[in-house]
């Protein structure tokens, strides 16, 4: 942040000169401005113009490749063994956040392989996935697939094929 602060002028490019003219404008007519005003990158994540950017890029996605077929979230499980045997004797996820989200990063990119490398639900023309940290801290994701048309979910059959439930041991 401190960067971008201080070489604002720098990183200035014809496209931001109009915008930036605005925003100190309003900035000058505004008498409780506090602190300077400066415009954030569209490189800087949970940035407006990085949200911006991130949503026109998945809406060019539907307009090539269509509407996605499948929503799959995928959840962390903090009794994974990868997790448990980890852990020192009276230890708990919650106090291990790092180990619990470095072992839910391999197994998300190992789910991945499975749907996209290993083709397990048949072509994938796109996929679109986003990760989330909420309640217990412990983190979940998002997945929306785009499949061929040949691998098209088309009759409630295909539907039964795919759909299953688990629910958790206690």
């Amino acid at each position: 942040m401190t960067y971008i602060r201080n070489n604002q002028k720098t990183l200035r490019v014809e496209s931001y000169k109009g915008l930036l003219d605005h925003v100190n404008n309003i900035g000058r007519d505004n008498t409780a401005r506090v602190g300077n005003i400066f415009i954030l990158p569209s490189t800087f994540v949970g940035g407006l113009r990085f949200m911006s950017k991130l949503y026109q890029d998945n809406m060019e996605m539907i307009r090539k490749f269509g509407r996605s077929d499948l929503f799959i979230a995928f959840t962390c499980n903090p009794k994974w063994e990868a997790i448990k045997s980890e852990l020192k004797p009276f230890q708990n996820p919650s106090d291990r956040p790092d180990l619990v989200t470095r072992v839910f990063r391999l197994k998300l990119k190992e789910f991945l392989d499975d749907i996209v490398k290993r083709k397990l639900f048949g072509e994938i023309l796109a996929y679109v996935y986003v990760i989330e940290h909420r309640k217990r801290g412990l983190p979940h994701a998002h997945c929306l697939f785009t499949l061929s048309n040949e691998d098209k979910i088309k009759t409630a059959d295909d539907v039964d094929n795919i759909i299953s439930v688990e629910l958790p041991d206690r």
